[in-house]
C-alpha cells in the first residue's frame, strides 16, 4: 500500500448493507474540512474500493489486491465513492 493509503478490516458484518453504511459514513467524515487556522480550511475526499470474504476469495494478500483494483475504479469514476470489488475488474 501507499503511503496515502490504509487498509479497513470489518469484521461480523451480517449484510452487504451494513458494510455500505459504514463505509458510507467514512465517506462523510473524510470529507469533512479540516481548519489550518481560523480562516483556512482543507477538504479531502477518499475513494474506497471493497473485497468481500469469503466472495472474494479467502487469502489476505488476494483480499488486498481486489480491495486495490476496486479502489482505482472508485477512483476513475470521480472519487469521493466506494466500488466493490467485481471477478470481471
Amino acid at each position: 500500500m501507499g503511503g496515502d493509503e490504509f487498509a479497513l478490516v470489518l469484521l461480523n458484518l451480517n449484510t452487504v448493507e451494513e458494510c455500505e453504511k459504514i463505509v458510507q459514513r467514512v465517506l462523510t467524515n473524510v470529507q469533512q474540512p479540516y481548519y489550518l487556522l481560523k480562516s483556512h480550511h482543507i477538504t479531502v475526499s477518499a475513494s474506497i474500493g471493497i473485497t468481500l470474504y469469503p466472495h472474494d476469495d479467502g487469502d489476505a494478500d488476494t483480499l488486498l489486491r481486489h480491495a486495490d483494483q476496486a479502489m482505482y475504479v472508485a477512483k476513475e469514476s470521480g472519487k469521493n465513492r466506494y466500488v466493490f470489488h467485481h471477478h470481471s475488474l
